[in-house]
Parts: C-alpha cells; sequence; structure tokens
C-alpha cells in the first residue's frame, strides 16, 4: 500500500499534514525520518538560494543521482555540477512548496525506463522522495529530491528537475 505524506508548506518552517487515513499514518520512526528529511530539503533550498556551494555541498552525499541521466560518484563531480548553476542563475528569489513526500519502496515500481534504472542503483526502500514546486521570478518548475536519512543526518543524494 502507498503511503503518501502530502505536505502544504514553505521549506522555512516545515509542517507535515497528512491526508492519509489513520491506518496509513507513518509510525514515529518514519514521521522522524520525514520531519529530518525535510530538513536537509530545506537546507539545500536555503544554500540555492545563497548561491552557497560550501553550504549546499553540506546537504548532499554521493552517490547521487543526477537528473535521470547520470549517478554522480565523487563530490568533486557533484560540486562540478552544481557551481556552474550557483553562479550563473539568479536563485535569490527563490521559493520551494513541498508537494508530496514517498518512500522510494512505494514508488520503486514506476520507476522505468533508463532514468528508473539509475534511480533504483542509488536509491533504497526507506530512502525519501520529496516532490517539490520551485518558483523563482516568473518561473516555476517541478523538482523531485531524493534524500537518505541516515546517522550522520540527512543527506540529498538525488535530483531531477
Amino acid at each position: 500500500m502507498v503511503r503518501t505524506l502530502i505536505v502544504w508548506a514553505l521549506l522555512v518552517g516545515t509542517a507535515l499534514t497528512s491526508q492519509a487515513s489513520a491506518q496509513d499514518e507513518p509510525d514515529g520512526a518514519e514521521l522522524k525520518g520525514f520531519m529530518a528529511g525535510s530538513q536537509a530539503v530545506d537546507a539545500f533550498i536555503k544554500a540555492l538560494r545563497n548561491h552557497d556551494l560550501d553550504g549546499l555541498m553540506k546537504t548532499v552525499d554521493v552517490p547521487f543521482f543526477k537528473d535521470g541521466k547520470e549517478i554522480v560518484r565523487t563530490d568533486e563531480e557533484l560540486r562540478n555540477f552544481f557551481q556552474p548553476p550557483l553562479e550563473e542563475k539568479g536563485f535569490s528569489e527563490l521559493k520551494a512548496d513541498i508537494m508530496e513526500v514517498q518512500q522510494f519502496k512505494d514508488v520503486r515500481d514506476k520507476a522505468t525506463g533508463d532514468a528508473g534504472e539509475l534511480l533504483k542503483k542509488v536509491a533504497q526502500d526507506d530512502d525519501l522522495m520529496f516532490r517539490l514546486t520551485v518558483n523563482w521570478g516568473s518561473k516555476t518548475e517541478g523538482m523531485m529530491l531524493l534524500v537518505r536519512v541516515k546517522e550522520g543526518g540527512p543527506k540529498i543524494i538525488g535530483l531531477r528537475d
């Protein structure tokens, strides 16, 4: 059964609101994972907004699912992926809303094609997929962030926009 957590909040001051039935509500450990994951997403968006490459690198980890096209395996490659957009794009007006959070195990079967196969090589069943709506200026687009919650803290391990 798919457990979906619908999230209606700006990343700053994240609040989770579940629209699942009582039997589908996440247990305490899952809820802590969702909250930790949302904090990682918040830190990632703040680093983008502030054009802070070092701060952004603290929120990510390898291997990293990159845009459905490849898996980045080193920190240096990941830094090289994020550096040009941070230097060029005007992220200072960036706003993001978390629209949905799902555990990867609940969407694994929907990950198809070449991008799906790459995703399956990086994602573990208990990783979280955050679907965001991102706005800056007059531009609005969707974004998916893959988050792994582990003892050393949650890390973004994938991005697709």
